[in-house]
């Protein structure tokens, strides 16, 4: 069927005509395709769950799954593989041709470097509300509590006032920061790994962006980054904050805009760590970044 498409804005105010719209969203099936065979994976992982009544592992395993997040993109990828390996046989052709474009289009998607303060996507359909009902376990495994002093009460209940919070300790994953926020490129250049983040909000850390997203409201930005999740040790909460005062200037440059500082208790704890291979590590981690 022919599809009535009109012409679209970015938020750039540039017009994107039918034959344009048509040909990114092609080049967006395999992203879809990705995700979505991602978050049936999820869903039917909670609904086997339910069906054996193990619930109480739920949270565990949805714990042991985010500590792992690079390796999210195994499980949908080879689950397509083997789609396509029983419905083609020129498999790796197919495969191939469907990555290529995967590759293509992530090197033009410019969603995770623009200013952004929409939060999480919506969950709407029953496999998204499973799966997110999974993803929430986690958090009944490491519940959290907030703490706010009387300033800092006084202070949220004004709706005009803007904010960055600085939130310290990364950890191996930065839990108090269960909002979106930013994260260096790399991680939108990650399959499957990108999609996620960019479900959650997550944009790109460079100092425009965050100027930008200010202007739209609050930000939380975790100052140690990825360097602080290397150095993250069982029982010692690590903070890097040498060469790392970007959000302090930031906060110093907007007018009417206050540094408030949150202290994750326990996030260094989560997970055990170990220092294997650490040097190299790190070396890795400078690079990449």
């Amino acid at each position: 069927r022919k599809l009535k498409i009109g012409s679209l804005k970015h938020s750039s105010g540039n017009v994107m005509m039918k034959d344009e719209y048509t040909l990114w969203k092609l080049l967006n099936f395999p992203s879809y395709i990705l995700f979505q065979t991602l978050t049936i994976i999820i869903a039917l992982t909670h609904w086997i769950l339910q069906i054996f009544f193990l619930c109480d592992l739920e949270p565990t395993i949805s714990t042991f799954v985010i500590g792992g997040l690079f390796g999210l993109s195994l499980p949908p990828l080879v689950l397509i593989y083997i789609v396509l390996r029983l419905c083609f046989e020129r498999v790796w052709l197919i495969f191939g041709s469907l990555f290529l474009v995967y590759v293509v289009r992530c090197a033009f998607d410019r969603t995770p470097f623009q200013p952004s303060h929409r939060g999480p996507a919506a969950v709407t359909g029953i496999f998204e509300k499973a799966a997110d009902k999974f993803w929430n376990a986690s958090f009944n495994y490491n519940p959290t509590t907030l703490t706010l002093t009387d300033s800092a009460k006084a202070a949220l209940n004004d709706q005009k006032r803007k904010f960055v919070f600085a939130i310290h300790p990364h950890g191996i994953h930065c839990w108090p920061l269960n909002m979106f926020s930013f994260t260096q490129a790399i991680m939108f250049m990650l399959p499957v790994v990108r999609e996620v983040f960019i479900s959650l909000g997550y944009v790109d850390a460079s100092r425009k962006i965050a100027e930008k997203s200010l202007e739209l409201g609050s930000i939380f930005v975790c100052t140690g980054g990825e360097r602080e999740a290397m150095v993250t040790t069982v029982g010692v909460d690590r903070i890097v904050l040498k060469n790392r005062k970007g959000f302090i200037r930031l906060a110093m440059a907007t007018p009417g805009v206050d540094l408030v500082p949150v202290i994750g208790l326990g996030v260094s704890d989560l997970y055990t760590t170990y220092t294997w291979f650490e040097t190299f590590r790190i070396w890795l981690q400078r690079s990449a970044s």
